[in-house]
C-alpha cells in the first residue's frame, strides 16, 4: 500500500465516504461532542501543572504571567475539529469504523489549504433574537462589535502530542517564551506589547495539540476551526449526544471572502473539488467488489487521478 508524509488519513464508513465524494466536503465537529470528553481542556490541565513546578522561575513575573494565562479556558463549542491519521493502514482506525461494513481511509494532501463552508448567503441573521443587535455604538451609530461580523479561521494539519513528558518539554518552553515577551514589555513600558500577545497565541495553539495519552494509538492530525457568525456556517446532525454543531470544509468557489464567494441554487457555498490523493479499502473479504464500486463512483464524480489501494492487514 503506497502513502506520503505529505499526506493525512481521513478514516470514515461508505456513507461517509459517499457523503465526502458528492459534495466535496469534511466534517468539523464542535469540540464539545468528541469522544474524548477533555477535548481541549486537557493542554490547560497540563499547562496548571507545568506553572506550578515551575513559577518559582518566574517570581518577579508571577503576577502578569497569571493574568495572561487567565483567558486559556478555551470556549469549546465554537471550536471545531476535523480529524485525520498519520497513517493510512491503521489497525486501531479500521477497528473503529469497520464494524459490519467496509470503511475507508482518505488520503488528503496536507499542504492544500482548507476553508469553511457558507451555508446562507445573506449578510444579515435571518431570524434574529431580541436584543440581538442591541450594545454599545460608535459615535456615528455604528454597533462597536457587530454580531453578523464574517470571518473563519482555520488552521492547518497539527500533531496531537500525547506523551506527558513530551508535554512538559513545550509548554514549559512556551511559558519561557511568554516570560521573556512579559519582560521586554516591561523594559519597554507598554502595557499592551505585540510579543506578548504573539507568544500567548504560540502557548495556546500549543496547548490545542495536547491529548490524553489514552488516546495514542490514534495517531491524530487535526485542522481546528472557528467561524463567526455561527448562523452562517454551523449545522446539526443528529447523533449520541442529542443534536451535534458541525460545519463543512473543503475549498470554497471564490474563497472565504464574502464579496467573491459563489453560491449554488440550494443557497449555499459552491465548493471545489477536495485535494484527495488516494483512497484506502479497510480490511473486507470482499476486495474487489469493494474497489469496483469505488473506482465507478470516483469516475462519476470526476475523481480520476485519484488511486485505490486495498488494506493488506488480516483483520476480519
Amino acid at each position: 500500500m503506497t502513502g506520503t508524509g505529505s499526506w493525512v488519513w481521513h478514516y470514515t464508513d461508505g456513507a461517509g465516504l459517499k457523503g465526502i465524494l458528492e459534495n466535496n466536503v469534511l466534517w468539523g465537529s464542535s469540540a464539545a461532542y468528541l469522544n474524548d470528553f477533555k477535548e481541549l481542556v486537557s493542554g490547560s490541565d497540563r499547562l496548571k501543572e507545568v506553572y506550578e513546578e515551575l513559577k518559582e522561575e518566574y517570581a518577579e513575573l508571577q503576577e502578569e504571567l497569571e493574568e495572561t494565562l487567565k483567558g486559556f479556558a478555551t470556549p469549546r463549542e465554537e471550536y471545531f475539529i476535523l480529524s485525520a491519521c498519520e497513517h493510512g493502514d491503521s489497525l486501531t482506525m479500521w477497528r473503529y469504523y469497520g464494524r459490519d461494513e467496509v470503511s475507508f481511509a482518505v488520503g488528503l494532501d496536507r499542504d492544500v489549504s482548507l476553508g469553511v463552508r457558507a451555508q446562507k448567503e445573506s449578510d444579515r441573521h435571518p431570524s434574529p433574537p431580541p436584543g440581538y443587535r442591541d450594545g454599545p455604538k460608535d459615535p456615528s451609530g455604528q454597533l462597536e462589535q457587530d454580531p453578523d461580523q464574517d470571518g473563519q479561521i482555520v488552521e492547518g494539519w497539527d500533531e496531537m502530542v500525547y506523551d506527558p513528558d513530551e508535554q512538559t518539554k513545550i509548554l514549559s518552553q512556551a511559558l519561557s517564551d511568554l516570560r521573556d515577551a512579559h519582560q521586554e514589555a516591561k523594559r519597554d513600558e507598554k502595557r499592551f506589547h505585540f510579543s506578548v500577545y504573539v507568544e500567548r497565541l504560540s502557548l495556546l495553539s500549543q496547548l490545542n495539540r495536547v491529548k490524553n495519552y489514552s488516546f495514542r494509538d490514534e495517531q491524530e492530525l487535526r485542522t481546528l476551526a472557528e467561524v463567526s457568525p455561527a448562523w452562517k456556517y454551523v449545522l446539526h446532525r443528529a447523533g449520541r449526544y442529542g443534536l451535534i454543531p458541525y460545519i463543512e470544509l473543503g475549498i470554497p468557489k471564490g474563497g472565504t471572502n464574502g464579496r467573491r464567494r459563489e453560491f449554488g441554487d440550494g443557497g449555499k457555498q459552491e465548493m471545489e473539488r477536495l485535494p484527495i490523493r488516494q483512497i484506502n479499502i479497510g480490511p473486507t473479504p470482499f476486495p474487489e467488489e469493494a474497489r469496483f464500486g469505488l473506482l465507478q463512483l470516483l469516475s462519476f464524480l470526476g475523481y480520476h487521478d485519484v488511486k485505490v489501494a486495498v488494506s493488506s492487514i488480516p483483520y476480519r
